[in-house]
């Protein structure tokens, strides 16, 4: 909501033409979109910048998804100027792609016209190529876009009528230019590791094939405090990557964190590498997906090392609620806490193997996960919340499946493994 009236302020900024024609109608739909543009520009980047969106907002995973429409959808906002502007003044679309320095205006023209490049390879890659994208490429790229904000308001005082006319236009730019300088401010405190707390590695021990545990022991006052389903982002330097961990389990008593992860890419290959001892710098904690979990009885969903966020509860909370686990792999050696999982839920442990071929001797289900399964193992499915964790495909199948028993969108909750 506050972004919505965010940008409807731009209604109240730019003056209503005298004389209406398509030129100066077409003026003043570009200034509107103009200035909600930067306005949505400046939201997106406090919303993509983890620092910040967590001041600003509990539920940092919706958070993202907002984060990732605005720059899918709302970006179409701000390709709405330029083409505007272009048939205003009758130009060609080289008139809005090719940078000119001729004069004063043009330089302040071309100001937005590297804006505009800028968004629309980010756009390209994000709303188009994603899926075509590996992550490390399409992040560093993604970066970029966030460079175009302060062209875009170098673009605004020397070619906006609206600007140089009204009080509440300059009032308007203004305030769009001390939030990107407090939000940078705040993205910069973060870069520099201000917001981390110091770690070191007191265990670091492989449980299954290509899946660690390793716990974390506070090295300064101030310690993190996850609660279940939560999780952390470690650094393995100063200058390293961050990347995402749930919390397995969280000692009050030591400060001492527990974290399950698999080693998937090149952050987490070089993470198993490192010996206890080792220092890491943790920010956190983020997410929201289990917060809601009452004593209602509850069913969890997860495929591989998406059972990390569900653990805490599994092992504690027993005695809370009724809790079922259907745990999706693709053999019997690659489920990561198997022992634990057993005995903590007995009968309401219901492993699932994809590519483990049948045998009688191995309790659990074969295949991918069915609506039929639910009906097998649960008295009345529609009496349950279900929160599923693991790959994209697998929710979207999960979730087809769920539907089809009749489960409201309101039952199913879930965090992916995607970006």
């Amino acid at each position: 909501m506050s972004i919505i009236i965010s940008m409807l302020l731009s209604l109240f900024i730019v003056k209503v033409p005298m004389q209406i024609n398509i030129t100066t109608v077409t003026l003043f739909i570009s200034a509107i979109a103009g200035y909600s543009g930067i306005m949505l520009l400046l939201w997106n980047f406090a919303l993509g910048t983890r620092s910040v969106s967590t001041l600003l907002f509990k539920d940092y995973a919706k958070t993202i998804k907002l984060h990732s429409w605005i720059g899918k959808y709302g970006t179409l906002l701000v390709f709405l100027h330029p083409i505007l502007v272009m048939i205003s003044y009758s130009k060609s679309l080289l008139f809005v792609l090719l940078p000119s320095f001729s004069s004063e205006f043009e330089n302040a023209i071309t100001y937005g016209r590297a804006a505009l490049w800028i968004i629309l390879v980010i756009w390209i890659s994000s709303a188009l190529l994603k899926s075509k994208v590996s992550y490390r490429p399409w992040k560093y790229l993604h970066l970029g876009a966030y460079i175009s904000i302060p062209f875009a308001l170098l673009h605004v005082p020397d070619t906006g009528s609206s600007y140089t006319a009204s009080i509440s236009a300059k009032l308007y730019f203004f305030i769009v230019v001390i939030g990107f300088l407090i939000f940078l401010l705040i993205r910069l405190r973060g870069a520099l590791n201000l917001n981390k707390s110091k770690y070191s590695i007191s265990l670091q021990k492989e449980v299954s094939p290509e899946v660690f545990v390793m716990q974390l022991t506070p090295q300064n006052i101030y310690n993190l405090t996850p609660e279940p389903g939560q999780y952390i982002y470690i650094k393995r330097g100063w200058f390293s990557e961050d990347h995402p961990f749930s919390v397995l389990d969280y000692n009050t008593t030591n400060g001492v964190i527990t974290l399950g992860y698999k080693t998937y890419g090149t952050f987490t290959k070089k993470l198993s590498k490192n010996t206890v001892g080792s220092a890491l710098l943790v920010s956190g904690p983020f997410g929201y997906f289990t917060q809601d979990i009452n004593t209602n009885p509850v069913v969890y969903i997860a495929g591989g090392i998406g059972v990390t966020p569900f653990m805490n509860r599994i092992l504690h909370e027993n005695n809370k609620r009724e809790q079922w686990l259907f745990y999706t792999n693709r053999t019997f050696d690659s489920a990561a806490f198997e022992t634990s999982l057993r005995q903590s839920l007995k009968d309401r442990y219901v492993p699932i193997y994809s590519r483990e071929e049948y045998s009688p001797s191995i309790k659990g289900e074969f295949g991918y996960i069915k609506s039929e399964m639910f009906i097998k193992y649960l008295s009345d499915p529609k009496a349950y919340s279900y929160y599923i964790c693991g790959p994209q495909t697998m929710i979207k199948s999960v979730t087809k499946e769920l539907e089809q028993l009749g489960i409201s969108e309101q039952s199913i909750h879930q965090e992916s493994f995607n970006f």
